[in-house]
Protein backbone atom coordinates (compact mmCIF):
# COMPACT_ATOMS: atom_id res chain seq x y z
CA UNK A 1 0.00 0.00 0.00
CA UNK A 2 2.92 2.52 0.76
CA UNK A 3 4.33 1.86 -2.22
CA UNK A 4 1.26 2.62 -4.30
CA UNK A 5 0.94 6.12 -2.58
CA UNK A 6 4.76 6.17 -3.77
CA UNK A 7 3.79 5.58 -6.67
CA UNK A 8 0.67 7.47 -7.45
CA UNK A 9 2.36 10.72 -5.91
CA UNK A 10 5.18 10.54 -8.17
CA UNK A 11 3.07 10.01 -11.14
CA UNK A 12 1.36 13.07 -10.25
CA UNK A 13 4.10 15.27 -9.09
CA UNK A 14 5.92 14.95 -12.75
CA UNK A 15 3.38 16.19 -14.26
CA UNK A 16 4.13 19.83 -14.57
CA UNK A 17 5.69 21.59 -11.13
CA UNK A 18 7.19 25.00 -12.20
CA UNK A 19 6.87 26.74 -8.90
CA UNK A 20 7.30 23.52 -6.16
CA UNK A 21 9.63 21.46 -8.83
CA UNK A 22 13.22 19.76 -7.10
CA UNK A 23 14.96 16.77 -7.43
CA UNK A 24 13.70 13.64 -5.82
CA UNK A 25 10.11 15.76 -5.00
CA UNK A 26 8.80 12.24 -5.02
CA UNK A 27 10.70 11.29 -1.87
CA UNK A 28 8.57 14.01 -0.30
CA UNK A 29 7.14 12.32 2.85
CA UNK A 30 5.80 15.02 5.05
CA UNK A 31 4.71 18.54 5.19
CA UNK A 32 5.19 20.94 8.53
CA UNK A 33 2.58 23.60 8.64
CA UNK A 34 3.14 26.53 10.82
CA UNK A 35 0.11 28.52 10.85
CA UNK A 36 -0.86 31.68 12.16
CA UNK A 37 -4.18 33.54 11.39
CA UNK A 38 -4.49 35.15 8.09
CA UNK A 39 -6.48 37.99 9.53
CA UNK A 40 -4.32 38.58 12.68
CA UNK A 41 -2.86 42.11 13.51
CA UNK A 42 1.02 42.38 14.25
CA UNK A 43 2.79 45.32 15.56
CA UNK A 44 5.62 44.79 13.62
CA UNK A 45 5.93 42.97 9.88
CA UNK A 46 6.51 39.13 9.98
CA UNK A 47 8.80 37.49 7.32
CA UNK A 48 10.77 34.37 6.32
CA UNK A 49 13.16 35.08 8.93
CA UNK A 50 11.30 36.24 11.97
CA UNK A 51 8.29 34.25 11.78
CA UNK A 52 8.53 31.41 14.33
CA UNK A 53 10.24 34.45 16.55
CA UNK A 54 8.00 36.79 16.43
CA UNK A 55 4.08 35.38 16.48
CA UNK A 56 2.40 33.02 17.21
CA UNK A 57 1.20 29.88 15.58
CA UNK A 58 0.33 26.43 15.38
CA UNK A 59 2.35 23.13 14.18
CA UNK A 60 0.65 20.76 11.62
CA UNK A 61 2.59 17.52 10.12
CA UNK A 62 0.99 15.46 7.21
CA UNK A 63 2.84 12.76 5.85
CA UNK A 64 -0.18 11.64 3.92
CA UNK A 65 -0.22 11.87 0.22
CA UNK A 66 -3.45 13.37 -0.20
CA UNK A 67 -2.31 16.48 1.61
CA UNK A 68 1.27 16.71 0.10
CA UNK A 69 -0.38 16.88 -3.34
CA UNK A 70 -3.02 18.98 -2.62
CA UNK A 71 -0.57 21.48 -1.30
CA UNK A 72 1.82 21.02 -3.76
CA UNK A 73 -0.30 21.18 -6.56
CA UNK A 74 -2.21 24.32 -5.15
CA UNK A 75 1.44 26.06 -4.98
CA UNK A 76 2.15 24.72 -8.65
CA UNK A 77 -1.08 27.50 -9.63
CA UNK A 78 0.48 30.20 -8.19
CA UNK A 79 0.99 33.25 -10.57
CA UNK A 80 4.52 35.46 -10.57
CA UNK A 81 4.09 38.55 -8.23
CA UNK A 82 6.15 41.77 -8.50
CA UNK A 83 8.08 41.75 -5.40
CA UNK A 84 5.69 43.34 -2.48
CA UNK A 85 5.76 44.06 0.76
CA UNK A 86 6.36 40.35 3.01
CA UNK A 87 3.45 40.09 5.42
CA UNK A 88 4.00 36.14 6.45
CA UNK A 89 0.97 34.19 8.10
CA UNK A 90 2.05 30.40 7.23
CA UNK A 91 5.08 28.19 6.37
CA UNK A 92 5.39 24.81 4.29
CA UNK A 93 8.17 23.26 4.97
CA UNK A 94 8.39 19.79 2.87
CA UNK A 95 10.90 17.21 4.28
CA UNK A 96 12.25 14.30 2.84
CA UNK A 97 13.71 12.02 5.23
CA UNK A 98 13.97 14.60 7.83
CA UNK A 99 15.59 17.33 5.46
CA UNK A 100 13.82 20.03 4.42
CA UNK A 101 13.79 20.13 0.55
CA UNK A 102 11.59 23.30 0.00
CA UNK A 103 10.33 25.88 2.17
CA UNK A 104 7.59 28.10 1.31
CA UNK A 105 5.92 31.63 3.33
CA UNK A 106 3.14 32.62 2.68
CA UNK A 107 0.68 36.02 3.39
CA UNK A 108 -2.62 36.60 2.31
CA UNK A 109 -1.61 38.43 -0.25
CA UNK A 110 1.78 37.05 -1.13
CA UNK A 111 3.37 33.65 -1.38
CA UNK A 112 7.40 34.05 -1.04
CA UNK A 113 9.48 30.47 -2.13
CA UNK A 114 13.19 30.80 -2.35
CA UNK A 115 13.25 34.10 -3.15
CA UNK A 116 10.61 34.60 -6.00
CA UNK A 117 7.29 35.51 -5.22
CA UNK A 118 3.61 34.93 -6.23
CA UNK A 119 0.14 35.98 -5.35
CA UNK A 120 -1.31 33.71 -2.74
CA UNK A 121 -5.04 32.06 -3.87
CA UNK A 122 -7.65 31.77 -1.83
CA UNK A 123 -7.57 27.99 -3.19
CA UNK A 124 -4.49 27.95 -1.26
CA UNK A 125 -5.49 29.46 2.05
CA UNK A 126 -8.67 26.92 2.11
CA UNK A 127 -6.53 24.20 2.03
CA UNK A 128 -4.48 24.92 4.08
CA UNK A 129 -7.23 25.92 6.85
CA UNK A 130 -9.07 22.44 6.28
CA UNK A 131 -5.71 20.54 6.06
CA UNK A 132 -5.51 22.72 10.02
CA UNK A 133 -8.98 22.40 11.57
CA UNK A 134 -8.96 18.60 10.37
CA UNK A 135 -5.95 17.44 11.99
CA UNK A 136 -4.28 17.58 15.55
CA UNK A 137 -2.12 20.50 16.48
CA UNK A 138 0.62 22.17 18.71
CA UNK A 139 2.04 25.02 19.42
CA UNK A 140 5.42 26.68 18.39
CA UNK A 141 7.00 25.24 21.49
CA UNK A 142 7.03 21.81 20.44
CA UNK A 143 10.00 20.81 18.73
CA UNK A 144 9.16 19.04 14.98
CA UNK A 145 12.64 18.53 13.95
CA UNK A 146 15.94 18.80 15.43
CA UNK A 147 19.87 18.33 14.32
CA UNK A 148 20.63 14.76 15.59
CA UNK A 149 24.11 14.92 14.30
CA UNK A 150 25.13 14.00 17.79
CA UNK A 151 22.59 11.19 18.43
CA UNK A 152 23.16 9.50 14.62
CA UNK A 153 26.96 9.44 15.62
CA UNK A 154 26.40 7.80 18.72
CA UNK A 155 23.97 5.08 17.00
CA UNK A 156 26.13 4.58 14.57
CA UNK A 157 29.36 3.58 17.00
CA UNK A 158 26.67 1.50 18.44
CA UNK A 159 26.29 -0.65 15.14
CA UNK A 160 30.18 -0.33 14.42
CA UNK A 161 30.70 -2.23 17.69
CA UNK A 162 27.87 -5.09 16.68
CA UNK A 163 29.78 -6.21 13.23
CA UNK A 164 30.69 -9.42 14.38
CA UNK A 165 26.51 -9.83 14.35
CA UNK A 166 26.31 -8.11 10.69
CA UNK A 167 29.16 -10.57 9.25
CA UNK A 168 28.09 -13.32 11.03
CA UNK A 169 27.31 -16.67 8.61
CA UNK A 170 27.89 -14.35 5.68
CA UNK A 171 30.57 -13.49 3.77
CA UNK A 172 30.84 -10.16 1.66
CA UNK A 173 33.00 -10.26 -1.27
CA UNK A 174 32.67 -6.74 -1.72
CA UNK A 175 32.67 -3.17 0.71
CA UNK A 176 29.29 -2.11 1.54
CA UNK A 177 28.01 2.52 1.10
CA UNK A 178 24.28 2.99 1.69
CA UNK A 179 22.28 4.78 3.73
CA UNK A 180 19.64 3.79 6.51
CA UNK A 181 16.27 5.60 6.98
CA UNK A 182 15.11 5.70 10.38
CA UNK A 183 11.77 6.57 11.35
CA UNK A 184 11.86 7.36 14.96
CA UNK A 185 8.41 8.24 17.04
CA UNK A 186 8.35 10.74 20.31
CA UNK A 187 10.02 8.10 22.88
CA UNK A 188 13.16 7.76 20.28
CA UNK A 189 12.22 4.49 19.75
CA UNK A 190 12.77 3.12 15.80
CA UNK A 191 9.64 2.23 14.30
CA UNK A 192 10.11 1.42 10.77
CA UNK A 193 13.50 1.47 8.32
CA UNK A 194 14.17 2.19 4.70
CA UNK A 195 17.56 0.81 3.69
CA UNK A 196 19.43 2.48 -0.11
CA UNK A 197 20.68 0.23 -2.55
CA UNK A 198 24.39 -0.48 -2.30
CA UNK A 199 26.68 2.76 -3.70
CA UNK A 200 29.76 0.19 -4.24
CA UNK A 201 30.56 -0.82 -7.26
CA UNK A 202 29.62 -0.03 -11.00
CA UNK A 203 25.98 -0.51 -10.25
CA UNK A 204 23.50 0.12 -7.26
CA UNK A 205 22.42 -3.33 -6.00
CA UNK A 206 20.42 -4.49 -3.36
CA UNK A 207 21.81 -5.30 0.25
CA UNK A 208 21.96 -8.73 1.40
CA UNK A 209 18.59 -9.54 3.01
CA UNK A 210 20.77 -10.91 6.34
CA UNK A 211 22.22 -7.60 6.61
CA UNK A 212 19.28 -5.97 6.39
CA UNK A 213 17.93 -8.38 8.87
CA UNK A 214 20.37 -7.94 11.60
CA UNK A 215 20.63 -3.97 11.52
CA UNK A 216 17.01 -3.76 11.33
CA UNK A 217 16.75 -5.71 14.50
CA UNK A 218 19.31 -3.59 16.36
CA UNK A 219 17.94 -0.08 15.70
CA UNK A 220 14.17 -1.69 16.65
CA UNK A 221 14.67 -3.57 19.51
CA UNK A 222 18.28 -1.97 20.93
CA UNK A 223 18.86 1.70 20.16
CA UNK A 224 17.18 4.93 21.74
CA UNK A 225 17.72 7.50 20.37
CA UNK A 226 18.14 10.99 22.19
CA UNK A 227 15.38 12.79 21.64
CA UNK A 228 14.51 16.43 22.99
CA UNK A 229 11.69 17.07 25.09
CA UNK A 230 8.23 17.75 23.27
CA UNK A 231 9.92 16.13 19.79
CA UNK A 232 7.11 14.38 17.56
CA UNK A 233 8.86 12.10 15.00
CA UNK A 234 11.21 12.42 12.30
CA UNK A 235 13.26 10.23 10.16
CA UNK A 236 16.44 10.33 10.49
CA UNK A 237 19.47 8.92 7.88
CA UNK A 238 22.68 6.81 8.91
CA UNK A 239 24.88 6.43 6.43
CA UNK A 240 26.83 3.08 7.00
CA UNK A 241 30.08 1.28 5.77
CA UNK A 242 30.74 -2.40 5.88
CA UNK A 243 34.19 -3.57 4.94
CA UNK A 244 34.38 -6.94 3.14
CA UNK A 245 35.44 -10.08 4.82
CA UNK A 246 35.90 -12.49 2.48
CA UNK A 247 38.13 -12.46 -1.33
CA UNK A 248 36.43 -13.07 -4.01
CA UNK A 249 36.83 -16.91 -4.84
Amino acid sequence: MRSMRVILLSVFLSLSLPIIAMVGVQDIDSVVIKYASWSIITDIGIDCTNFENSIDYKIVVKSDSNSILQLVCELDHLKTALKGGEDIRCKLDFYSSGNIIKSCCLGNIITKIEGAYYYTTHSLMAAIDAIVESSPTRNEEAVTFWDSSLSVHKVSCYLSNQSDRIYKNISLYNDLSFTVYCYVDKNGKTQSTRFSKNRKGEKKEDLPLHVISVIQDILTHEVTWDVPQNFNSQWIPINVAIKKNAHSP
